[in-house]
């Protein structure tokens, strides 16, 4: 899967076959998608500043962003239709835009503007799961999203951030495959919500905070799926050998070398393997 570094918002290439064992080791299908080049998204950012001498102001612009990311999925089913899905993980890449804001303004002395150069944003979800309806509706109404912005700030303050945080935001769209291809579309995202860090905060401000709302809602993600691989399979490669031995043992104790889905490898897990080997 296509992921995003959420630190240097670089595109990493990540193999599906350990994200698979990681999200869902009892899953019968899994689907690697992707959002295709070029996909833009409307964004408005709210900003409220709480000042220390002219008190709480609040503005709001909405501009148009680029839109990458994807997701890895897995599916209890081995054919379509899906009645579950769970997502471990899916990120949203949103590109570069500049804003000017304007706050506490009064008459004859204006405003003050706060410039917002913003550089990226990137919303991950680590893990989220959602019942399918027989339209292919989900939703999952509990999604934990980490959250990295860099910006750049001008006027009211003059900075370089990066801040990093977890919000909750539901998240919904629509999953839908055909014999190889698996699709979501009618995307939904909540209002993203942070706050400032203190220590970032400019001179004479004691609060900023942010909401985020992206529409998607035309946007939509898409790739191949197939049958997941054997829970023994550790790299996916479809045979159970010394090299998925070898990542049983590095994981022993977490979760990474796990096989019956219990979130721990341990002696379970190596028997499971032993009995699977060479297959």
């Amino acid at each position: 899967m296509a992921q995003f570094d959420a630190r240097s918002c670089s595109l990493v290439v990540a193999p599906l076959a350990v994200l698979a064992i990681a999200g869902n080791a009892l899953a019968q299908s899994s689907a690697d998608l992707s959002i295709p080049l070029g996909q833009t998204c409307s964004v408005t950012t709210v900003i409220t500043i709480v000042h220390g001498t002219f008190g709480s102001g609040s503005d709001s612009k909405t501009g148009t962003h680029s839109l990458s990311g994807g997701a890895l999925l897995s599916m209890p089913n081995s054919a379509p239709p899906f009645t579950s899905v769970t997502a471990a993980p899916m990120a949203y890449y949103i590109g570069a835009n500049t804003y000017t804001f304007e706050f506490f303004c009064f008459p004859f002395i204006g405003c003050q503007n706060l410039g917002v150069n913003l550089s990226s944003i990137t919303l991950t979800l680590p893990s989220g799961s959602s019942a399918v309806s027989g339209s292919g509706a989900f939703n999952f109404a509990g999604a934990t999203w980490d959250i990295v912005a860099n910006y750049t700030t001008s006027g009211l303050d003059n900075g370089t951030y990066e801040l990093i945080d977890t919000t909750n935001a539901v998240y919904a769209g629509r999953l839908t495959a055909t014999t190889s291809t698996a699709k979501i579309d009618q995307m939904s995202i909540g209002v993203v919500h942070f706050d400032v860090p203190p220590e970032s905060l400019p001179s004479g401000v004691n609060a900023i905070s942010i909401d985020i709302t992206a529409n998607i809602s035309s946007n939509f993600m898409t790739g191949n799926w197939g049958p997941a691989c054997a829970s023994a399979d550790l790299n996916c490669d479809g045979s159970i050998d010394g090299i998925d031995l070898g990542q049983l043992l590095a994981g022993w104790g977490g979760p990474t070398g796990d096989t019956n889905g219990d979130g721990v490898t341990d002696g379970i897990d190596l028997g499971a393997m032993l009995a699977a080997w060479g297959t």
